[in-house]
């Protein structure tokens, strides 16, 4: 094997890793409760039925669970998304 080959195996097995990790981050931030992070963050939110909650600062901006909507604006994405 050469230096180049050995190289590119080194460099592939970091890749993978890379890969496998970021993989495992867009999972983990699927199944994060929006609610309690922006809570955290200090956000004032309001209760909406069927376990939905609303940014009180951004009206119609939806959320639940891992996910979020913003029917007016026909926008939606996870939780890993940014919100525009």
């Amino acid at each position: 094997m050469t230096a180049t080959n050995r190289s590119l195996t080194a460099a592939a097995r970091v890749a993978v890793r890379q890969d496998r990790r970021a993989r495992e981050q867009i999972r983990a931030a699927h199944m994060a409760a929006l609610a309690r992070l922006l809570q955290k963050r200090r956000l004032q939110l309001t209760e909406l039925p069927g376990g939905n909650f609303q940014l009180a600062a951004d009206k119609g901006l939806l959320f639940k669970d891992g996910y979020w909507r913003w029917p007016e604006r026909n926008l939606a994405g996870n939780a890993i998304d940014p919100a525009p």
